[in-house]
Protein backbone atom coordinates (compact mmCIF):
# COMPACT_ATOMS: atom_id res chain seq x y z
CA UNK A 1 0.00 0.00 0.00
CA UNK A 2 1.31 3.48 -0.89
CA UNK A 3 2.08 5.96 1.86
CA UNK A 4 0.49 9.41 1.69
CA UNK A 5 3.80 11.00 0.67
CA UNK A 6 4.38 8.36 -2.06
CA UNK A 7 0.88 8.89 -3.39
CA UNK A 8 1.43 12.64 -3.55
CA UNK A 9 4.75 12.16 -5.35
CA UNK A 10 3.14 9.86 -7.92
CA UNK A 11 0.29 12.30 -8.44
CA UNK A 12 2.79 15.11 -9.06
CA UNK A 13 4.62 12.91 -11.61
CA UNK A 14 1.39 12.14 -13.44
CA UNK A 15 0.42 15.83 -13.43
CA UNK A 16 3.85 16.75 -14.84
CA UNK A 17 3.41 14.21 -17.66
CA UNK A 18 0.00 15.63 -18.53
CA UNK A 19 1.44 19.15 -18.54
CA UNK A 20 4.08 18.02 -21.04
CA UNK A 21 1.34 16.69 -23.30
CA UNK A 22 1.64 13.01 -22.49
CA UNK A 23 -1.39 10.87 -21.76
CA UNK A 24 -0.56 8.28 -19.06
CA UNK A 25 -3.76 6.37 -19.85
CA UNK A 26 -2.77 6.15 -23.51
CA UNK A 27 0.69 4.97 -22.51
CA UNK A 28 -0.87 2.21 -20.43
CA UNK A 29 -3.06 1.26 -23.40
CA UNK A 30 -0.04 1.11 -25.70
CA UNK A 31 1.83 -1.13 -23.25
CA UNK A 32 -1.21 -3.34 -22.93
CA UNK A 33 -1.58 -3.65 -26.71
CA UNK A 34 2.12 -4.44 -27.09
CA UNK A 35 1.64 -7.38 -24.72
CA UNK A 36 -1.42 -8.79 -26.53
CA UNK A 37 -1.26 -12.07 -28.42
CA UNK A 38 -1.99 -10.41 -31.77
CA UNK A 39 1.07 -8.18 -31.27
CA UNK A 40 3.18 -11.28 -30.64
CA UNK A 41 1.93 -12.85 -33.87
CA UNK A 42 2.76 -9.67 -35.81
CA UNK A 43 6.20 -9.59 -34.20
CA UNK A 44 6.83 -13.14 -35.41
CA UNK A 45 5.66 -12.24 -38.92
CA UNK A 46 7.96 -9.20 -39.00
CA UNK A 47 10.88 -11.40 -37.91
CA UNK A 48 10.25 -13.70 -40.88
CA UNK A 49 9.61 -10.92 -43.42
CA UNK A 50 13.11 -10.95 -44.99
CA UNK A 51 12.77 -14.66 -45.80
CA UNK A 52 9.17 -14.71 -47.03
CA UNK A 53 7.75 -14.04 -50.47
CA UNK A 54 5.58 -10.94 -50.73
CA UNK A 55 2.39 -12.97 -51.21
CA UNK A 56 3.11 -15.24 -48.22
CA UNK A 57 3.89 -12.22 -46.05
CA UNK A 58 0.68 -10.51 -47.10
CA UNK A 59 -1.33 -13.68 -46.39
CA UNK A 60 0.15 -14.01 -42.88
CA UNK A 61 -0.77 -10.42 -42.10
CA UNK A 62 -4.24 -10.94 -43.55
CA UNK A 63 -4.77 -13.97 -41.31
CA UNK A 64 -3.65 -12.01 -38.24
CA UNK A 65 -6.07 -9.23 -39.11
CA UNK A 66 -9.00 -11.45 -40.09
CA UNK A 67 -8.83 -13.94 -37.24
CA UNK A 68 -7.20 -12.07 -34.31
CA UNK A 69 -8.13 -8.39 -34.58
CA UNK A 70 -10.90 -7.54 -32.14
CA UNK A 71 -11.16 -11.09 -30.78
CA UNK A 72 -10.81 -12.08 -27.11
CA UNK A 73 -7.83 -14.28 -27.99
CA UNK A 74 -6.12 -11.51 -29.94
CA UNK A 75 -6.48 -9.15 -26.95
CA UNK A 76 -5.30 -11.72 -24.39
CA UNK A 77 -1.85 -11.02 -22.89
CA UNK A 78 0.62 -13.44 -24.44
CA UNK A 79 1.65 -14.90 -21.10
CA UNK A 80 -2.00 -15.60 -20.26
CA UNK A 81 -2.73 -17.67 -23.39
CA UNK A 82 -4.38 -20.98 -22.50
CA UNK A 83 -4.35 -24.11 -24.64
CA UNK A 84 -8.12 -24.56 -24.24
CA UNK A 85 -8.77 -21.01 -25.49
CA UNK A 86 -6.63 -21.54 -28.60
CA UNK A 87 -8.27 -24.88 -29.33
CA UNK A 88 -11.77 -23.41 -28.98
CA UNK A 89 -10.85 -20.44 -31.19
CA UNK A 90 -9.42 -22.69 -33.92
CA UNK A 91 -12.50 -24.89 -33.80
CA UNK A 92 -14.65 -21.83 -34.43
CA UNK A 93 -12.61 -21.06 -37.56
CA UNK A 94 -12.69 -24.70 -38.67
CA UNK A 95 -16.49 -24.85 -38.71
CA UNK A 96 -16.57 -22.22 -41.45
CA UNK A 97 -13.18 -22.70 -43.13
CA UNK A 98 -11.62 -26.12 -42.41
CA UNK A 99 -8.50 -25.73 -44.54
CA UNK A 100 -7.89 -22.13 -43.44
CA UNK A 101 -8.10 -23.19 -39.78
CA UNK A 102 -5.10 -25.44 -40.40
CA UNK A 103 -3.15 -22.56 -41.94
CA UNK A 104 -3.99 -20.30 -39.00
CA UNK A 105 -2.95 -23.08 -36.62
CA UNK A 106 0.43 -23.32 -38.36
CA UNK A 107 0.94 -19.57 -37.93
CA UNK A 108 0.03 -19.70 -34.23
CA UNK A 109 2.25 -22.73 -33.64
CA UNK A 110 5.21 -21.03 -35.33
CA UNK A 111 4.58 -17.84 -33.33
CA UNK A 112 4.62 -19.64 -29.98
CA UNK A 113 7.78 -21.57 -30.85
CA UNK A 114 9.39 -18.29 -31.87
CA UNK A 115 8.32 -16.71 -28.55
CA UNK A 116 9.90 -19.51 -26.52
CA UNK A 117 13.08 -19.40 -28.63
CA UNK A 118 13.37 -15.64 -28.14
CA UNK A 119 12.58 -15.99 -24.39
CA UNK A 120 9.41 -13.94 -24.73
CA UNK A 121 7.52 -16.84 -23.16
CA UNK A 122 8.75 -19.41 -20.67
CA UNK A 123 6.90 -22.27 -22.34
CA UNK A 124 4.64 -23.07 -25.25
CA UNK A 125 1.07 -23.50 -23.95
CA UNK A 126 0.03 -25.23 -27.17
CA UNK A 127 2.86 -27.74 -27.47
CA UNK A 128 1.43 -30.96 -28.90
CA UNK A 129 -1.83 -29.36 -30.04
CA UNK A 130 -3.02 -30.95 -33.29
CA UNK A 131 -4.33 -29.10 -36.33
CA UNK A 132 -8.13 -28.66 -36.26
CA UNK A 133 -8.93 -30.70 -39.36
CA UNK A 134 -7.36 -33.53 -41.28
CA UNK A 135 -6.66 -32.77 -44.92
CA UNK A 136 -6.99 -35.41 -47.57
CA UNK A 137 -4.18 -35.39 -50.08
CA UNK A 138 -5.70 -34.38 -53.38
CA UNK A 139 -4.42 -36.10 -56.49
CA UNK A 140 -5.89 -34.80 -59.72
CA UNK A 141 -4.27 -34.82 -63.12
CA UNK A 142 -6.13 -34.06 -66.31
CA UNK A 143 -6.46 -36.93 -68.77
CA UNK A 144 -5.38 -36.55 -72.38
CA UNK A 145 -9.00 -36.07 -73.35
CA UNK A 146 -9.45 -33.36 -70.72
CA UNK A 147 -6.25 -31.60 -71.82
CA UNK A 148 -7.58 -31.45 -75.36
CA UNK A 149 -10.92 -30.04 -74.16
CA UNK A 150 -9.26 -27.39 -71.97
CA UNK A 151 -6.79 -26.34 -74.67
CA UNK A 152 -9.59 -25.71 -77.16
CA UNK A 153 -11.96 -24.19 -74.60
CA UNK A 154 -9.63 -21.26 -73.90
CA UNK A 155 -9.82 -20.17 -77.54
CA UNK A 156 -12.94 -18.28 -76.43
CA UNK A 157 -11.01 -16.35 -73.74
CA UNK A 158 -8.85 -13.26 -74.12
CA UNK A 159 -5.35 -13.77 -75.62
CA UNK A 160 -3.76 -13.21 -72.20
CA UNK A 161 -5.99 -15.74 -70.42
CA UNK A 162 -5.63 -18.34 -73.17
CA UNK A 163 -1.84 -17.99 -73.13
CA UNK A 164 -1.70 -18.08 -69.32
CA UNK A 165 -3.66 -21.34 -69.09
CA UNK A 166 -1.58 -22.98 -71.81
CA UNK A 167 1.71 -21.86 -70.25
CA UNK A 168 0.55 -23.19 -66.85
CA UNK A 169 -0.08 -26.57 -68.44
CA UNK A 170 3.12 -26.59 -70.52
CA UNK A 171 5.59 -25.46 -67.84
CA UNK A 172 4.14 -26.74 -64.56
CA UNK A 173 4.96 -23.67 -62.50
CA UNK A 174 2.79 -22.25 -59.72
CA UNK A 175 0.04 -19.98 -60.97
CA UNK A 176 1.08 -17.12 -58.65
CA UNK A 177 4.58 -17.21 -60.17
CA UNK A 178 3.37 -17.63 -63.74
CA UNK A 179 1.01 -14.67 -63.57
CA UNK A 180 3.93 -12.46 -62.45
CA UNK A 181 5.98 -13.34 -65.55
CA UNK A 182 7.74 -10.28 -67.01
CA UNK A 183 8.95 -9.91 -70.57
CA UNK A 184 12.30 -8.83 -69.14
CA UNK A 185 12.64 -12.24 -67.43
CA UNK A 186 12.33 -14.14 -70.73
CA UNK A 187 15.10 -15.06 -73.15
CA UNK A 188 13.17 -16.47 -76.09
CA UNK A 189 16.10 -16.36 -78.51
CA UNK A 190 18.69 -18.30 -76.49
CA UNK A 191 19.95 -21.71 -77.61
CA UNK A 192 17.88 -23.06 -74.74
CA UNK A 193 15.13 -20.46 -74.25
CA UNK A 194 14.51 -19.79 -70.56
CA UNK A 195 12.31 -17.91 -68.15
CA UNK A 196 14.13 -16.74 -65.02
CA UNK A 197 11.72 -16.32 -62.09
CA UNK A 198 13.03 -13.79 -59.53
CA UNK A 199 13.00 -14.96 -55.92
CA UNK A 200 10.56 -12.23 -54.88
CA UNK A 201 7.81 -14.00 -56.82
CA UNK A 202 8.53 -17.53 -55.59
CA UNK A 203 7.61 -19.59 -52.57
CA UNK A 204 10.80 -19.76 -50.51
CA UNK A 205 12.20 -16.67 -52.28
CA UNK A 206 14.63 -18.76 -54.40
CA UNK A 207 15.37 -17.74 -57.98
CA UNK A 208 14.29 -20.45 -60.44
CA UNK A 209 15.15 -21.02 -64.11
CA UNK A 210 12.51 -22.66 -66.33
CA UNK A 211 13.29 -23.92 -69.82
CA UNK A 212 10.79 -23.05 -72.55
CA UNK A 213 9.64 -25.60 -75.11
CA UNK A 214 9.27 -24.51 -78.76
CA UNK A 215 5.48 -24.52 -78.29
CA UNK A 216 5.75 -22.26 -75.22
CA UNK A 217 8.04 -19.90 -77.16
CA UNK A 218 5.53 -19.71 -80.01
CA UNK A 219 2.64 -18.99 -77.64
CA UNK A 220 4.57 -16.24 -75.86
CA UNK A 221 5.81 -14.79 -79.15
CA UNK A 222 2.27 -14.63 -80.52
CA UNK A 223 1.07 -12.90 -77.36
CA UNK A 224 3.89 -10.38 -77.55
CA UNK A 225 2.83 -9.51 -81.11
CA UNK A 226 -0.62 -8.65 -79.76
CA UNK A 227 0.20 -6.94 -76.46
CA UNK A 228 3.75 -5.61 -76.81
CA UNK A 229 6.72 -6.59 -74.70
CA UNK A 230 6.61 -4.20 -71.74
CA UNK A 231 5.82 -5.11 -68.13
CA UNK A 232 3.83 -8.22 -67.20
CA UNK A 233 3.29 -10.86 -69.88
CA UNK A 234 -0.23 -11.69 -68.73
CA UNK A 235 -1.32 -8.13 -68.05
CA UNK A 236 -4.78 -8.01 -66.51
CA UNK A 237 -4.71 -11.66 -65.41
CA UNK A 238 -4.09 -11.80 -61.67
CA UNK A 239 -4.40 -14.08 -58.63
CA UNK A 240 -7.02 -11.78 -57.10
CA UNK A 241 -10.61 -13.04 -57.18
CA UNK A 242 -9.64 -15.74 -59.67
CA UNK A 243 -12.75 -17.81 -59.03
CA UNK A 244 -15.03 -14.92 -59.94
CA UNK A 245 -12.69 -13.59 -62.61
CA UNK A 246 -10.76 -15.39 -65.34
CA UNK A 247 -10.22 -18.86 -63.84
CA UNK A 248 -13.87 -19.34 -62.96
CA UNK A 249 -14.75 -18.60 -66.58
CA UNK A 250 -12.10 -20.98 -67.92
CA UNK A 251 -13.17 -23.87 -65.73
CA UNK A 252 -16.88 -23.32 -66.32
CA UNK A 253 -16.36 -23.29 -70.09
CA UNK A 254 -14.12 -26.40 -70.04
CA UNK A 255 -16.55 -28.34 -67.84
CA UNK A 256 -19.43 -27.35 -70.13
CA UNK A 257 -17.39 -28.74 -73.03
CA UNK A 258 -16.92 -32.14 -71.41
CA UNK A 259 -14.57 -32.11 -68.38
CA UNK A 260 -16.77 -33.78 -65.78
CA UNK A 261 -14.65 -33.52 -62.61
CA UNK A 262 -13.77 -30.28 -60.82
CA UNK A 263 -10.17 -29.15 -61.37
CA UNK A 264 -7.97 -26.32 -60.11
CA UNK A 265 -5.12 -24.25 -61.47
CA UNK A 266 -2.72 -26.29 -59.33
CA UNK A 267 -3.92 -29.44 -61.08
CA UNK A 268 -2.28 -28.12 -64.25
CA UNK A 269 1.06 -28.21 -62.42
CA UNK A 270 0.40 -31.80 -61.32
CA UNK A 271 -0.62 -32.72 -64.86
CA UNK A 272 2.64 -31.36 -66.29
CA UNK A 273 4.75 -33.22 -63.70
CA UNK A 274 2.92 -36.50 -64.24
CA UNK A 275 3.04 -36.07 -68.02
CA UNK A 276 6.81 -35.50 -68.05
CA UNK A 277 7.31 -38.58 -65.86
CA UNK A 278 5.05 -40.69 -68.08
CA UNK A 279 7.12 -39.67 -71.11
CA UNK A 280 10.35 -40.84 -69.49
CA UNK A 281 11.75 -37.90 -67.49
CA UNK A 282 13.70 -38.89 -64.39
CA UNK A 283 12.25 -38.02 -61.00
CA UNK A 284 15.13 -35.62 -60.30
CA UNK A 285 14.50 -33.87 -63.64
CA UNK A 286 10.82 -33.39 -62.82
CA UNK A 287 11.78 -32.04 -59.39
CA UNK A 288 14.09 -29.51 -61.03
CA UNK A 289 11.35 -28.48 -63.47
CA UNK A 290 8.98 -27.86 -60.55
CA UNK A 291 11.66 -25.95 -58.64
CA UNK A 292 11.64 -28.09 -55.54
CA UNK A 293 14.13 -26.97 -52.90
CA UNK A 294 15.36 -30.55 -52.36
CA UNK A 295 15.92 -32.60 -55.51
CA UNK A 296 14.98 -36.25 -55.01
CA UNK A 297 17.77 -38.75 -55.63
CA UNK A 298 20.61 -36.21 -55.83
CA UNK A 299 23.45 -35.00 -53.66
CA UNK A 300 22.68 -31.51 -52.23
CA UNK A 301 24.43 -28.73 -54.13
CA UNK A 302 24.56 -24.98 -53.72
CA UNK A 303 21.38 -23.13 -54.62
CA UNK A 304 23.26 -21.00 -57.17
CA UNK A 305 24.55 -24.01 -59.09
CA UNK A 306 21.28 -25.91 -58.97
CA UNK A 307 19.37 -23.10 -60.69
CA UNK A 308 21.13 -23.96 -63.93
CA UNK A 309 21.84 -27.66 -63.38
CA UNK A 310 20.79 -30.12 -66.07
CA UNK A 311 19.11 -27.56 -68.34
CA UNK A 312 19.30 -29.87 -71.40
CA UNK A 313 17.47 -32.66 -69.51
CA UNK A 314 14.81 -30.24 -68.31
CA UNK A 315 14.44 -28.77 -71.79
CA UNK A 316 14.10 -32.24 -73.32
CA UNK A 317 11.41 -33.26 -70.81
CA UNK A 318 9.31 -30.13 -71.35
CA UNK A 319 9.80 -30.33 -75.12
CA UNK A 320 8.51 -33.92 -75.13
CA UNK A 321 5.55 -32.89 -72.97
CA UNK A 322 4.71 -30.00 -75.30
CA UNK A 323 4.98 -32.27 -78.35
CA UNK A 324 2.56 -34.68 -76.67
CA UNK A 325 0.05 -31.90 -76.06
CA UNK A 326 0.48 -30.58 -79.60
CA UNK A 327 -0.30 -34.03 -80.92
CA UNK A 328 -3.43 -34.24 -78.79
CA UNK A 329 -4.70 -30.87 -79.95
CA UNK A 330 -3.99 -31.63 -83.62
CA UNK A 331 -5.92 -34.92 -83.50
CA UNK A 332 -9.62 -34.97 -84.38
Amino acid sequence: MLSLSEARQRARSVLAEVTRGRDPAADRDDLKKADEFKALVLRYIDSRAPNLGSKTLAEYRRMASAYLSGTPLGRTPSRAIRRADVKSWLEGIARKAPVMSNRVFQLVRATLRFAVREELLDSNPCEGLQRPRREKDRERELTDKEIKILWKAVDAESPQVAAAVRVLLLLGQRSTETLEMRWSDLDLDAKIPVWTIPGRFRKGSRLHVVTLSPLAVRILGALRAVTGNQGRVFHGVTSANVERDWWGSVRERAMADGIAEHFTRHDLRSTCATGCSRLGAAESTVSRILGHAVITGTVPVTARYDRFAHLPERAAALKAWAAHIEGLVAST
